[in-house]
């Protein structure tokens, strides 16, 4: 589940949400208590919301993805009344979306201290002089290149 849209804050809470209302609907039918169905109905509904405005916003960018597979699993769970069902695949979407947030930031992380470790060159390229410089250093004959290329 990729994306480049901004995610909504809070998606480790909406996990800890999801998987409360699984762990409570499941005490309450094995407790034989009614009520079981609407906590696994409200914990698929709590995650169908943001998963179906992520997959809006993929689709508005013409992108198509798992997202709009687990939207799809989601309301139909509920639409048959399958509602523990549902309530196991939005945990599994809500563990998906933290994960893949955590993952993006850590990557983002560690290629910022990598490109602060990198020193950037310049790549000259003219009809006598091709050769890598530091940006701002003139080419040959003291003349400052028309067209460079920046490169780790």
């Amino acid at each position: 589940m990729t994306r480049q849209g901004k995610r909504l804050p809070g998606e480790s809470l909406l996990l800890a949400a999801v998987a409360a209302l699984l762990l409570a609907g499941g005490i309450l039918r094995l407790s034989r208590t009614p009520g079981s169905d609407g906590c696994w109905a409200a914990a698929t509904a709590l995650e169908l919301a943001p998963a179906a405005w992520w997959v809006a916003a993929d689709l508005r960018r013409r992108r198509w993805g798992a997202d709009s597979l687990a939207v799809l699993a989601l309301a139909s769970t509920l639409a048959v009344g399958e509602f523990l069902a549902g309530a196991v695949v939005a945990v599994m979407v809500a563990t998906g979306q933290v994960l893949e947030s955590r993952a993006q930031r850590r990557a983002a992380r560690d290629l910022t201290a990598l490109l602060e470790v990198v020193e950037v060159r310049e790549h000259l390229r003219a009809e006598l002089d091709d050769r890598d410089i530091r940006p701002g250093e003139p080419a040959q004959g003291g003349v400052f290149p028309d067209r460079s290329i920046h490169r780790p």
